[in-house]
């Protein structure tokens, strides 16, 4: 629940950002082969998603950065589900701000099921623009970052979005970003 939001979190390890405008850090990834079987093993293993996974870890590494228990680590959702939009092309994305407690004395699987929990309330209301949920809130947005989270990760299947569409002539293709308006933004492609 946001209700009462976790203070945000600044991983020291990048230099926080000052003044409007400025841009944080962007990580993409590429998950090489074993790595990747090993996450979606482990995944299929405890019946949790790739992208639980890979939040339970990124929120392990974040504790071990900044020693924050509690935390809001944004991600964001296709938008997809709407019926409408089946034969619609592209994405509909929202960002979802997923909150996560950690205890040290939690197993590893008992975590997967937190995040996966979790993650599941907050995609019930991706249909919920942020900035609404913001609003309803009382959370004040700031100039110099976003009052709720301040990383950002997200998990893409690129092949996700050629299956949507067929033979369509779709394809996709990485563009470089001057910087994410996050402090650091964690992005891994599957491919």
């Amino acid at each position: 629940t946001l209700a009462d939001p976790p203070e945000r979190i600044l991983v020291p390890a990048f230099p926080a950002r000052s003044g409007a405008g400025a841009r944080g850090a962007w990580a993409r990834r590429r998950l090489a082969a074993p790595a990747h079987a090993s996450m979606i093993a482990l995944a299929q293993s405890r019946g949790v998603s790739a992208f639980v996974v890979l939040l339970a870890c990124w929120r392990l590494w974040l504790w071990g950065q900044t020693g924050a228990r509690d935390a809001v680590v944004g991600t964001v959702h296709a938008g997809r589900d709407h019926p409408d939009l089946a034969d619609q092309g592209g994405r509909f994305v929202n960002t979802q701000p997923p909150r996560s407690r950690l205890s040290p004395q939690a197993s590893f699987e008992e975590l997967l099921e937190d995040v996966r929990q979790v993650v599941a309330g907050a995609f019930e209301h991706a249909h919920v623009p942020l900035n609404f949920l913001l609003e309803r809130r009382g959370i004040a947005r700031e100039a110099h970052g976003h009052p709720l989270f301040e990383t950002l990760v997200t998990y893409d299947d690129i092949r996700d979005l050629v299956r949507e569409r067929g033979n369509q002539g779709v394809s996709a293709r990485e563009i470089d970003l001057p910087g994410s308006p996050f402090e650091l933004t964690l992005t891994v492609h599957e491919d």
